[in-house]
């Protein structure tokens, strides 16, 4: 029986990829899935509803992989859809938002970069008050580290990126080069297209590198899938390629695939990365165990 004929089953111990869009992000993951040699499964059950199975040979041990796109941009989306993929996927232990986003940080974070979320800065708005003729919001903001990780994890994250890519000199202008950052995420539910909003973002909350539109619904349903089903571990981290400056949005078709891919490239690398049966280890006891029930069941 090939890799692909492999069904898998509860036990199953996988990773997921989740994307905003199709044409803008999945594409180029899967692109990077298949390149780094993980193996398509198209199985009904899942295909009717856009996911994708993938399996991959790593350190002696079977891994599957999920890929599916949201489908559509925004928190509530993202909510909604990773819940839906969690199920759909049997809970993936692993999961991965990549795509791309919009610098806030012009001086360091330029097109084709990346940034792998330490911490992801959530805001929302909670109230609506105002009687002069234009409306003010009460902002509510939200930390949220990756979901599920530890700091020794986030650790090991921060040396790969290192190691894997280190920095090199660049400029803002569009290149071949591009670097890899460990920071902040900010999210919430608008596409930024201002200077003054930037401005005022960057005053706020100085730390953080991009803005993007789905890692809050992706991480608080993530958070709140694990304490509904605390049998087994599940992590999610966000990865986002630089396709634009927010403070002045454009939309380059050949930046935004660059980014896209870019992204893809580094979450697929940390992903393998913590399939290794060192990182298993450190991902907790029951991610281990359900490695080796999942290979032997999934022979059937």
């Amino acid at each position: 029986m090939s890799l692909s004929q492999r069904r898998g089953d509860e036990a199953e111990f996988s990773i997921g990829f989740l994307t905003a869009l199709v044409s803008d992000e999945l594409i180029h993951c899967e692109a990077i899935l298949a390149a780094h040699g993980w193996e398509a499964a198209d199985l009904p059950e899942l295909s009717m509803v856009g996911i994708k199975r993938w399996v991959k040979s790593i350190d002696g041990r079977v891994i599957a992989a999920y890929s599916m796109a949201i489908g559509t941009m925004g928190q509530t989306a993202s909510a909604l859809e990773t819940m839906a993929f969690l199920g759909r996927c049997r809970r993936p232990s692993i999961v991965f938002l990549t795509g791309i986003a919009g610098s806030l940080r012009e001086d360091k974070v330029y097109k084709g970069d990346v940034v792998v979320a330490r911490s992801t800065r959530w805001r929302t708005q909670n109230k609506i008050f105002g009687d002069d003729g234009c409306d003010q919001y009460r902002p509510f903001d939200n930390i949220l580290r990756e979901s599920g990780a530890s700091s020794d994890i986030s650790r090991l994250m921060q040396r790969h990126l290192a190691e894997k890519y280190p920095h090199r000199d660049r400029n803002a202008e569009w290149q071949e080069v591009w670097n890899a950052h460990y920071g902040e995420i900010y999210t919430w539910d608008y596409v930024i297209n201002s200077q003054r909003v930037v401005r005022k973002i960057n005053a706020d909350f100085p730390e953080s590198l991009c803005v993007e539109m789905e890692a809050g619904g992706f991480l608080g349903a993530l958070d709140r899938a694990r304490t509904m089903t605390g049998d087994r571990p599940m992590h999610g981290y966000v990865v986002r390629g630089i396709s634009d400056y927010a403070a002045r949005k454009d939309k380059e078709k050949n930046v935004r695939a660059s980014a896209s891919k870019n992204a893809a490239e580094v979450a697929v690398g940390l992903a393998e990365l913590m399939c290794r049966q060192g990182m298993l280890a450190r991902l907790g006891k029951a991610a281990l165990q359900t490695v080796g029930l999942g290979n032997k069941r999934s022979q059937n």
